[in-house]
């Protein structure tokens, strides 16, 4: 049959797509099947399969039949196993699966636990074990896994498939042209942040000549102040956080990426450990209501610390604080540039109003989807 598209930008040839249909991709599955937990019997008896994005989560087209029902007790429904029926089914890839193969089916089970971007998924995690680039993958489709590859791809796939994000099981993130070290440990930066380096650099460019100290509050990986002084060589940036656990992923990305040592490291609540006052402050701090931390999509609560994701009833507690300290350490004619939630426009300038009378210039500005995302004050 013609080849279909399989991925989100390359299609791979016939020869892989040749063979796609259910029976072909689990002909490379090996399918254990192992007993479960004892489940009491006035439990739901659905099998457990590795779970997929959502707490109902997708356990695609390998599962076990569901129990007959039996009445308990209180007279309600329950179904029923004995334990040694209890079965869990692991999605596994046997040695000598081919490249392409191997992408078609790991897609496939990735779609199946409800991730949006399966098929880049797939690569990526898949150029990640086996130490490549991207690229490579589909000029050797016809390449076979070894049984090391195939465990540790499979493994990683699983991990992806519980919801973890790809950065965390690859252990990058690129962020503005840089390669950043990303662990659970870190938020890992998301494409619109970037719009805070666009606003740093845009400011600093209007000021030729000018020596210009940055602070980067709550810098976590690093990524914000390590892009801004990758293309401002002569700009120094404070980069502050209140987690020594992040500030530590943070080291090893400025040793990795600050070639001219313009990166200072700084322990601290907000502002209150900067040695100096500065001419911008530049944060990505917390704002999510705590209402809707629990509803966050899995791959973000379960994962990424809620110490930089949640920010109080109304997801605005530090920048609230951060506002009322700016005045003290900012020089004058200094700016600040915040990132804040698509429904925060309205609150953020209120802040800024009561808080920052002294200011001249405050303005919120949309990003590149139109949705409020950063707040700019300027002294």
């Amino acid at each position: 049959m013609p080849c279909h598209k399989v991925t989100d930008d390359v299609n791979l040839p016939d020869s892989v797509c040749r063979d796609t249909d259910e029976e072909a991709v689990l002909a490379v599955l090996r399918i254990d099947l192992r007993p479960g937990k004892a489940r009491r019997s006035d439990q739901a008896g659905d099998a457990e399969v590795a779970h997929g994005f959502t707490q109902a989560g997708a356990t695609g087209g390998m599962t076990s039949d569901k129990s007959p029902s039996h009445q308990t007790n209180n007279g309600d429904k329950a179904l029923h196993k004995p334990e040694h029926m209890w079965q869990q089914i692991h999605w596994r890839l046997m040695p000598q699966t081919p490249v392409g193969r191997a992408i078609v089916s790991a897609t496939q089970r990735l779609d199946d636990a409800g991730s949006s971007t399966p098929n880049l998924d797939a690569q990526v995690i898949l150029a990640h074990v086996l130490q490549v680039e991207r690229s490579w993958l589909f000029a050797h489709y016809d390449y076979e896994l070894t049984q090391d590859e195939a465990e540790r791809y499979s493994d990683a796939v699983a991990r992806r498939a519980a919801a973890e994000p790809v950065a965390y099981i690859v252990g990058k993130k690129e962020f503005y042209g840089l390669e950043l070290l990303v662990d659970r440990r870190v938020l890992a930066p998301r494409p619109e942040t970037e719009m805070l380096v666009d606003a740093v650099l845009d400011w600093i460019e209007r000021r030729p000549g000018r020596a210009v100290t940055v602070a980067d509050i709550g810098t976590g990986s690093g990524a914000i102040a390590l892009a801004v002084a990758a293309n401002c060589p002569d700009v120094t940036v404070y980069a502050t956080d209140v987690s020594q656990e992040a500030l530590t992923v943070a080291a090893s990305n400025i040793a990795c990426l600050d070639a001219r040592d313009q990166v200072r490291l700084v322990q601290g609540d907000l502002l209150a450990s900067l040695p100096e006052k500065v001419d911008i402050i530049v944060a990505n701090l917390p704002y999510i209501r705590s209402d809707d931390f629990p509803g966050l999509q899995a791959d973000v609560r379960d994962y990424e610390p809620k110490l930089a994701l949640e920010a109080g009833p109304e997801g605005l507690d530090l920048i609230e604080r951060l506002l009322a300290q700016l005045p003290a350490y900012l020089k004058p004619g200094g700016a600040a540039f915040l990132e804040i939630g698509h429904d925060q426009r309205e609150a953020v300038l209120a802040l800024a109003e009561r808080l920052l009378p002294g200011a001249h210039d405050v303005a919120v500005r949309e990003d590149y989807h139109g949705r409020d995302r950063l707040l700019i004050i300027g002294f």
